[in-house]
C-alpha cells in the first residue's frame, strides 16, 4: 500500500509538475526526443531498405531463390529433362537455365572480360526481372541465334555518368555488332538487339545470347581426335616403311646370291661351249644347276611379287589416309595457332596482364607446333612420293624377276633339249650361252634395283620426324580445350524461382531427389559480397544507434538536472512537509518518461507519414541501386522501449542526486 500511496503522489506531482512547469523546457524536451526518435529510427529504416533492395536486386536479376549447379563438372547434362522435372515439383513457380559460353566482349578497338550466358528467353523472363529494363530495343526472342543482350555497364551507350562507363565498350546501342570471344577460341559477331539497366553493377555486367545461337557455334569436327589419329598413322607408316626396308634388305641379298649363280651358270655354258667331249656330263649338270636356278627365280619372283602389292598398298595407303591426316592435323594446328593469336591480339593487357600473359605463351606453343606439323605434313608429302616411286621399282623389279624366270625355264628346257639331243649340242650350247649372259646380267640389275630400294625405304623411314609424347600430349590437349564449347542440351546452372514463404532449406529438401551429383546454393551464399556490405551496414546502425542513444541520455539529463536545480527549495519544502525522497524521484522520472513518450509519438509520426513518402518519391542512389526507408514494427517498438528507459535512467540520476542533500540545504540553496 505504501509503495502504491509513493506512486500516487509521484504521479500527482508530475502531472502538477507538467501542467505549472516551464512550457518551454517542456516544449524542448519533447521536440529532443522526437528529433531523437527519428536519428534512432531513420537509419535502421535506411539500412533495411538497401538490406531490401540488396535482397530483390540479388533474386530478381542474379540467382533467384535457388542456384543449382553440377558438384563435380563444370555444366548439368539433359537439362530440359531436368527443367521439366524441377517446375513440377510443389513450390516451384519457375526455372531456367544458364548457359556459360563466351568470356569475352569486343567493339572496335575496345573489348573487356565479361562472362556470356546463353539462355532461353521465355523461361529467363519468368525467372529475372531483366527483360523488363531494357533502356534500348528488344529482348532476345528463342529463334534468334544471331542476336545478343548487353548490360548498360557493358555497352556503355554513351551513359557517361556511369561509374563503369570508362571500362566499357562506350558507344555501343541496339543494332551494333559486337564481337563475341566463345568458350574453345570461336569468335563470332551478333547484332546487339537491345541494352538492360538494373541499377544493380553485378548484373549489369551481364550479355546474353540464346540457346539456339549457341547450339548453332558447336564445332562438328573433333580436331584433338584428328590429329591423335594422325599420330598413329605416322607411327603405322614409319613401322611399316622399317618392315618394308627389312623385306628389301632380304631381296637385295637374294638378288646378290641369284646375280652370283647367274654367273656361275654362265660360266658352266662356257665351260659346256668349250668343250663338247664333255657335254653330256656338263649338260646334266647344266640341267641340275638350271631346275635349282628355276626354282630360286620362281621363289624370288614370288617374293618379288609380295613386295611390289606391298609397296603399293603402303603407297596407297599414304596417298588417300596419312598425308589427307596429315594435312587435317596441320590445319587444325594452324587454325588453332590463329585462333590463340586472336585472342592474344584482343586480349586486354591494361585490365589483365596476367592472363594476357598466360595466352601469348598458348599462342607461342600453338604457333610452334602448328610450325612442326607443317614441317610433318611436307615430310609426309616427300615421302609419299619417295614410295610411289619404290612401287614403280617393285613393280618393275617383279616384272623383271618374272621375265628373269621365263628365261631361266628357257634354260632348263634348252638344257633338256641338250641332254636329249647330242646333235644339237653345238647349237645349243651357243643358244644357252646367249640365254645365260642375259640371265646374268638381268641378275646383276636386279640385285643393284634391289639395293637401291632398300636404301629409299631405309631413308624414307628414317626421315619421318620423330615427335614427343609430351609435344603431341600439349597439342592434343590445346585442340581439345579448343573444342570444350558447352555441348548441347546442358547449363552450367539452373536459376529457380519458389512461392513466398517456402524456405530455401525446404525446396531443396524437395529437389535433391530428383538427381545426383548436383549442389543447391541459396543467394546468401552466391553474393557473399553483399552479405558483407549488409554486416558492414549493420555494424554502423548498431554505432549509430548508441550515439543517438547517448546523446538522448545527456539531454534529458541536462534538461533534469537544470529543472531540478531551479525547483531545489521546493524539493526542500516538499520534503519537509513529509512527502518522501521515492515520491519526488519517481515524479522526475514519471514526468521524464511522459516527454518521451509524447515526443516519440511526435517523432514516429513525422517519420512515417512524412519522412517515408518524402524518401519514397526521392529515394537514395547507393552503388547498388535506388533505396527507399523500410520501417519495421518490432525494430519500432524496441525503439520506443529503449527511449523511454534511457529517458527513465537519465532523469533518475540527477533527481536522487538532489534529494540526498539535506532538507535545509535545499531550502536556503546552500
Amino acid at each position: 500500500m505504501r509503495r502504491f500511496a509513493r506512486l500516487r503522489v509521484a504521479a500527482f506531482l508530475a502531472g502538477r509538475s507538467l501542467r505549472r512547469g516551464n512550457v518551454g523546457v517542456t516544449a524542448m524536451s519533447v521536440v529532443m526526443m522526437a528529433v531523437v526518435f527519428i536519428s534512432v529510427s531513420f537509419l535502421p529504416s535506411l539500412i533495411n531498405g538497401a538490406v531490401a533492395a540488396i535482397n530483390e536486386q540479388v533474386t530478381s536479376t542474379l540467382t533467384g531463390d535457388l542456384s543449382i549447379t553440377a558438384a563435380k563438372s563444370t555444366t548439368i547434362a539433359d537439362a530440359g529433362d531436368y527443367l521439366q522435372r524441377i517446375r513440377s515439383v510443389s513450390g516451384v513457380t519457375a526455372a531456367t537455365g544458364v548457359r556459360r559460353v563466351g568470356t569475352q566482349v569486343a567493339f572496335g578497338d575496345r573489348s573487356n572480360a565479361w562472362g556470356v550466358d546463353a539462355i532461353d528467353p521465355r523461361s529467363f523472363a519468368q525467372v529475372f526481372s531483366t527483360p523488363t529494363h531494357l533502356i534500348e530495343g528488344t529482348f532476345l526472342s528463342e529463334g534468334d541465334t544471331d542476336g545478343i543482350v548487353l548490360g548498360v555497364d557493358i555497352a556503355g551507350a554513351d551513359q557517361t555518368r556511369l561509374r563503369s562507363y570508362s571500362t566499357s565498350l562506350q558507344t555501343v546501342h541496339a543494332g551494333d555488332r559486337v564481337q563475341v570471344s566463345l568458350l574453345g577460341g570461336v569468335i563470332h559477331d551478333f547484332v546487339v538487339r537491345g541494352i538492360y539497366e538494373n541499377h544493380f553493377p553485378l548484373s549489369d555486367q551481364g550479355a546474353y545470347i540464346t540457346i539456339a545461337g549457341a547450339d548453332a557455334l558447336i564445332p562438328t569436327t573433333d580436331y584433338a581426335a584428328t590429329v591423335t589419329q594422325m599420330f598413329g598413322a605416322i607411327d603405322e607408316l614409319t613401322a611399316a616403311l622399317g618392315t618394308a626396308a627389312d623385306q628389301a634388305g632380304r631381296l637385295a641379298d637374294g638378288s646378290s646370291a641369284l646375280a652370283a649363280g647367274a654367273d656361275r651358270l654362265a660360266a658352266n655354258v662356257s665351260a659346256l661351249e668349250s668343250g663338247a667331249s664333255r657335254l653330256n656330263s656338263s649338260a646334266a649338270q647344266l640341267l641340275a644347276a638350271a631346275a635349282q636356278l628355276d626354282d630360286s627365280t620362281g621363289q624370288l619372283a614370288t617374293s618379288a611379287g609380295q613386295l611390289a602389292s606391298g609397296v603399293a598398298t603402303l603407297a596407297s595407303q599414304l596417298t588417300t589416309t596419312v598425308a589427307p591426316a596429315a594435312h587435317a592435323g596441320a590445319d587444325a594446328a594452324v587454325a588453332a595457332a590463329g585462333q590463340e593469336a586472336a585472342l592474344v591480339t584482343s586480349c586486354p593487357v591494361a585490365s589483365d596482364p596476367v592472363f594476357c600473359s598466360e595466352l601469348s605463351a598458348n599462342a607461342s606453343a600453338a604457333s610452334v607446333s602448328a610450325s612442326r606439323f607443317q614441317e610433318t605434313a611436307s615430310t609426309v608429302d616427300t615421302v609419299a612420293t619417295s614410295v610411289h616411286a619404290a612401287a614403280a621399282s617393285a613393280s618393275a623389279l617383279s616384272s623383271g624377276i618374272g621375265a628373269l624366270h621365263t628365261g631361266v625355264g628357257t634354260v632348263v628346257d634348252a638344257a633338256r633339249g641338250l641332254v636329249s639331243g647330242a646333235t644339237a649340242s653345238d647349237s645349243a650350247a651357243r643358244q644357252l650361252s646367249t640365254a645365260t649372259g642375259g640371265v646374268a646380267a638381268s641378275a646383276r640389275t636386279i640385285a643393284q634395283a634391289s639395293q637401291q630400294l632398300a636404301q629409299g625405304l631405309q631413308q624414307g623411314a628414317a626421315g619421318i620426324p620423330k615427335i614427343a609424347t609430351k609435344d603431341r600430349d600439349a597439342l592434343v590437349e590445346l585442340l581439345r580445350k579448343s573444342s570444350e564449347i558447352p555441348a548441347k542440351d546442358t547449363v552450367t546452372r539452373i536459376v529457380v524461382r519458389t512461392k513466398a514463404g517456402v524456405s530455401a532449406s525446404r525446396m531443396t529438401a524437395g529437389l535433391r531427389p530428383l538427381r545426383s551429383g548436383v549442389q543447391f546454393q541459396t543467394p546468401a551464399q552466391l553474393a557473399a559480397a553483399i552479405q558483407d556490405q549488409v554486416e558492414t551496414f549493420d555494424l554502423i546502425d548498431r554505432i549509430m544507434r548508441v550515439i543517438s542513444l547517448l546523446v538522448a541520455a545527456i539531454t534529458v539529463f541536462i534538461i533534469t538536472y537544470v529543472d531540478l536545480t531551479n525547483r531545489r527549495r521546493q524539493i526542500g519544502i516538499e520534503r519537509a512537509i513529509g512527502i518522501s525522497s521515492g515520491s519526488i524521484v519517481g515524479s522526475y522520472v514519471l514526468k521524464s518518461m511522459a516527454t518521451a513518450a509524447v515526443g516519440t509519438v511526435i517523432g514516429g509520426l513525422v517519420f512515417r507519414f512524412a519522412l517515408v513518402p518524402l524518401v519514397d518519391r526521392y529515394p537514395f542512389v547507393f552503388p547498388t541501386g535506388p533505396v527507399s526507408l523500410v520501417t519495421d514494427a518490432t525494430t519500432t517498438v524496441e525503439t520506443i522501449l529503449i527511449l523511454l528507459g534511457v529517458a527513465a535512467v537519465s532523469a533518475m540520476v540527477p533527481a536522487i542526486r538532489i534529494v540526498t542533500m539535506r532538507i535545509l540545504d535545499a531550502i536556503w540553496g546552500s
